[in-house]
């Protein structure tokens, strides 16, 4: 049996926190994230390397993430986390072992000692971990894509014009960073809209025609994305994050009313293989579909990984951003009844998962696959290796390592993927994502309804000032240039489903309602030195402080709004 392809793929994205608070919500997000997901993940690429097994992973950085890797002030603030990490284990290994606790007191010891490799690993990559996923992409380990600029969502977006600068600015980032245009594109939430004459969902105004998305994708030369199962398939939706939040089981109590199962395909489309969905001379564009079944082994909230008895509980810390000394014990079991937690136990198990999860591969490949197909897309958000489920990155190097064992299974990326073998034609999708239910709820609801007007006044504003602005005029250049980063980051999607999900509403209010508030501001400057052709002091000032604390993007291309 000649070998099918296995496309793992991870989706790295945190909205823009830095210089917008710490803890709980802010910069802490951001420090977390790589000391359990991003730098974790790098040293699992090293030991692979240096032990010469094959693995073969996509990975979305998004811009926004790359924008905040690189930051000074991520930098400094990062080192300074790690050495409160540190000392935290240490007080922690002091107060256990005055008390007899020897069991808690290893654990404290090896939390010590893991801030410590995660310290010195960042030291040795000159604290950048972006040069650092470069390398690994250079040596073949790594196929990276990008994403909307700030993960915006697509199908809600109010024109083309908001669409094309987003994934605008995510190819000139990319190029700033990786020094080449990408080939894949994550579709922030895998949201995806065709081409049709559509209607704000605010009834503000008449409907219109718009393009595909992915006819602005080719537009940018991208070569494939990625869509939800039930958009080849139809029929049942299952969603990826209800059962993690109750909020959003509230919500989908309420929207399943009125939803309805996508029609099942006629002609039995299989999710193993590549499809052409824009026909261009040059730049025609494919989709990669997600394989449920092995989504479900670990996203799943009663079958997956993560909520096996032996591994780190998540939710409990000694004290508010504390270590974790207690493992998962049962989904059911209160937070107060967590048994202590075993490292080694825990480590013991994600052998045996690595393995079951291989051989899950294999059957589908036997079971499943025909001969023409190409292989299994499995995607996740990276995030949830690591920072969720801590010991998921041992888990995803001890796959590859039994992975390179087997005669049925091999590693692949997403384009190489895509070539191996004949494309599965030309499809036309519907509308849809990858929350239950497969639409927008998650994002437009009545508690985020509020959230598109501002959106969409300012979306419509911008769309105005970039056409007319013909003159070229650096103190107008400056101030549109940072309109369109407030823009960017009021667009982010992360706002919506972080009120959605209660996991941090207030935050995400409160930032949608500073971005906006910002951009109106920048536009009555704007209107202001139209008139007087010059700037107040004041002004000035204003203008500085907002450049300041959102310095990102700082090269971001007007045209980028333009079709």
């Amino acid at each position: 049996m000649k070998k099918k392809n296995f496309v793992l793929v991870l989706h790295c994205h945190l909205p823009y926190v830095v210089n917008h608070g710490t803890w709980p919500h802010g910069t802490d997000w951001l420090f977390e994230a790589a000391s359990e997901t991003y730098i974790p993940l790098l040293q699992m690429f090293d030991r692979l390397y240096n032990d010469k097994i094959p693995v073969k992973i996509t990975a979305n950085i998004t811009p926004i993430l790359l924008e905040q890797m690189v930051h000074t002030d991520f930098i400094h603030g990062y080192k300074d986390y790690l050495s409160m990490k540190i000392q935290s284990a240490i007080n922690d290994e002091i107060y256990f072992q005055s008390i007899g606790e020897n069991k808690s007191y290893e654990l404290a010891f090896f939390w010590e000692e893991f801030y410590k490799s995660i310290l010195e690993y960042f030291e040795s990559i000159n604290e950048n971990m972006v040069e650092k996923f470069k390398e690994i992409s250079d040596r073949g380990q790594l196929e990276i894509i990008t994403c909307g600029a700030t993960h915006g969502y697509f199908p809600l977006l109010g024109n083309d014009e908001a669409i094309s600068g987003q994934i605008g600015t995510a190819i000139d980032t990319y190029k700033k960073y990786f020094g080449k245009k990408p080939k894949g594109f994550w579709l922030p939430e895998n949201a995806y809209r065709p081409a049709y004459k559509w209607k704000s969902p605010m009834g503000s105004k008449p409907a219109q025609e718009r393009k595909g998305i992915e006819e602005i994708l080719s537009k940018y030369g991208i070569k494939y994305f990625f869509v939800d199962t039930h958009l080849i398939k139809g029929g049942e939706i299952k969603g990826v994050y209800l059962q993690k939040f109750k909020s959003l089981q509230i919500l989908w109590s309420n929207f399943k009313k009125q939803y309805e199962e996508h029609e099942k395909s006629q002609k039995a489309l299989s999710p193993y293989k590549p499809y052409l969905i824009y026909e261009h001379e040059e730049n025609p564009v494919y989709v990669l579909v997600r394989d449920e079944k092995t989504g479900a082994q670990v996203w799943s909230g009663d079958m997956g990984y993560p909520g096996d008895s032996n591994y780190l509980e998540f939710h409990k810390k000694k004290f508010p951003g504390g270590h974790q000394y207690w493992k998962v014990t049962g989904n059911k079991v209160d937070l107060g009844d967590k048994l202590p937690y075993d490292i080694n136990k825990a480590l013991k198990m994600t052998e045996s998962h690595a393995k079951h999860f291989l051989s899950s591969l294999e059957n589908i490949v036997k079971n499943d696959l025909q001969d023409d197909d190409h292989g299994i897309v499995s995607l996740y958000d990276a995030e949830l290796y690591g920072h969720w489920w801590f010991e998921g990155i041992k888990w995803i190097e001890n796959l590859y390592r039994e992975m390179a064992k087997s005669d049925i299974v091999r590693p692949e990326t997403a384009y190489n993927n895509i070539k191996s073998g004949k494309i599965g034609g030309k499809v036309s999708l519907p509308e849809g994502s990858w929350g239950q239910g497969g639409f927008h709820y998650i994002w437009f609801n009545d508690w985020t309804k509020w959230t598109w007007k501002y959106i969409y006044e300012s979306e419509d504003l911008f769309k105005k000032l970039v056409k007319e602005c013909k003159e070229n005029d650096k103190i107008k250049t400056k101030i549109l240039k940072q309109m369109a980063v407030e823009l960017l980051l009021l667009e982010s999607s992360d706002w919506q489903f972080l009120i959605s999900t209660w996991s941090a509403r207030n935050y995400a209010e409160n930032r949608i309602t500073h971005h906006y508030d910002n951009f109106k501001k920048l536009y009555a400057m704007y209107l202001s030195y139209e008139k007087s052709k010059k700037l107040k002091k004041e002004e000035t000032t204003l203008l500085n402080k907002i450049n300041e604390e959102d310095d990102i993007f700082k090269n971001i291309n007007l045209q980028n709004w333009s079709l």
